[in-house]
Parts: structure tokens; C-alpha cells; sequence
């Protein structure tokens, strides 16, 4: 990553710190809805993969002075929006986080459902830019095949896979290099073949696997499972950061 580009990051990072600082009364986007107070901690900016696509990226909080930040990737069809609520959690937490539009999808420009690995990458890389010290990548669906493809050289503190196909276009997630320990694999008892993809590659690197009751795939596991999977994220994020 350029010079260019990582001058921009700090200055993002700089204005979400400063956007974060108002109090509720300023703002009439804080509420008790977790996506409406989501907006109250986020700055927009924009990150250019390696191959020159330019991507659009959300930042809850701020990395720099958070215990951990975690990268949200999305599931197919759907775009950072998806994430919105569970980013809210994070920030209330003491967490940052950061959601983005892969590319082709919602603002980023290119060709949908290609290089998600590049874009993942890129986004990691600015993360880490605007200086946080933990990071974690969380992923629904393609999205989560594109955490487990890159985990190992991205080397994150820990990576967790919603639903992921073992393979995704060119991504092959069957054998994520990244140590068991921060592997973490959640699907649906009836979600198929998602739950016998990742239940195959927790068989073979020894990650943890949770299963859940249902059929519900990706980001859609909030619904049936909200508390539930909250409360496994942010104990997973909390674990990284003790570790």
C-alpha cells in the first residue's frame, strides 16, 4: 500500500475520532435501534485495492485507541449494510469496527463476486494502517470464505467464518493456514451444503465449530440466534484481545 494511501487513512481515522465525540442530545441519529446507532460512530472513507478498484469503508469507533478492530465482510446479494447492527454492538463493547463494499457492490466500483480476496486485503492492511492493535475478520458466506482464504496471510488475531462454502470462485478455504485456535466456524444445523463444508474443515484443522438450530445462512443467523451469536462474537473478540 502506498504512501498516498495510508496518509488517507490516518486523516480518516482522525475524522472518525472526531465525529465520534458528540453526545446523544447533538445527535439525532443516537437511539436505542442498533443500526441508527451505528451512524453515531461511523466515518466514511474509501480504500484502493492493489488493482486499482476503489472500495467504499465504514469506520465504527477508532482503531487506533480500541482493543480490537473487527473487519466485517459481507455475504452475497447483500452489501456493509447487512453488518450494520452487529457493528453497533461491537462499538457499545468498546470495540471498533469497519464494514465495506466489496467490490462491484453497493459504493465500491469492479466487477461483483471477483478478487474478494484482494479487497479483504486491502481493507486489513488500511486497518492496520490506521493503527489498530487487534484485528479480527468475521465473514458471512463468501464473505467468510474469503476470511478463512486469507487468514493465514493476513495473519489476523482471529478469524470466524458465517456459512462459508468451502470454495468461492477462484477461493479455496478448505484448509485455512491460520492455528486452529483462532479459527472459529458457525453455520445452521439445516443450512446444506454450508454446514457440511465447514463441519469438513473443522474435521480437518481441528477449529472450533458451532452448530445452530435452523436453516437461516450468513448475517441472517441474527434473526433466530441474535443474543446468541452476539454474545459468541464478542466473547471471541474479547478472547483475541487476552490473547
Amino acid at each position: 500500500m502506498g504512501a498516498s494511501r495510508l496518509a488517507r487513512l490516518a486523516l480518516a481515522a482522525a475524522l472518525v475520532a472526531g465525529a465520534c465525540g458528540g453526545d446523544t442530545a447533538d445527535n439525532p441519529a443516537a437511539t436505542d435501534d442498533p443500526a441508527a446507532a451505528s451512524a453515531e460512530h461511523t466515518g466514511r472513507t474509501e480504500v484502493v485495492t492493489d488493482d486499482g478498484e476503489t472500495l467504499a469503508v465504514w469506520i465504527h469507533g477508532t482503531p487506533a485507541t480500541s482493543p480490537a478492530t473487527v473487519v466485517l465482510a459481507h455475504m452475497r446479494g447483500s452489501d456493509h449494510t447487512s453488518w450494520e447492527p452487529f457493528a453497533a454492538r461491537l462499538v457499545d463493547a468498546g470495540f471498533a469496527a469497519v464494514t465495506f463494499d466489496f467490490r462491484g457492490y453497493g459504493e465500491s466500483t469492479g466487477e461483483r463476486d471477483t478478487r474478494l480476496d484482494v479487497d479483504l486485503a486491502a481493507v486489513v492492511a488500511a486497518v492496520r494502517a490506521a493503527g489498530a492493535p487487534v484485528v479480527v475478520t468475521i465473514g458471512a458466506s463468501m464473505g467468510g470464505t474469503a476470511v478463512l482464504a486469507t487468514a493465514d496471510e493476513l495473519d489476523v488475531d482471529t478469524a470466524v467464518a458465517l456459512s462459508a462454502p468451502a470454495r468461492f470462485g477462484d477461493l479455496d478455504a478448505s484448509a485455512p493456514g491460520l492455528p486452529a485456535d483462532r479459527l472459529v466456524l458457525v453455520a445452521a444445523a439445516d443450512d446444506h451444503p454450508y454446514v457440511d463444508d465447514l463441519g469438513a474443515i473443522a474435521a480437518a484443522t481441528g477449529a472450533r465449530l458451532v452448530v445452530l438450530d435452523g436453516s437461516r445462512h450468513g448475517t441472517g443467523l441474527f434473526a433466530d440466534h441474535g443474543d446468541e451469536l452476539t454474545r459468541l462474537l464478542l466473547e471471541l473478540v474479547e478472547t483475541a484481545v487476552a490473547t
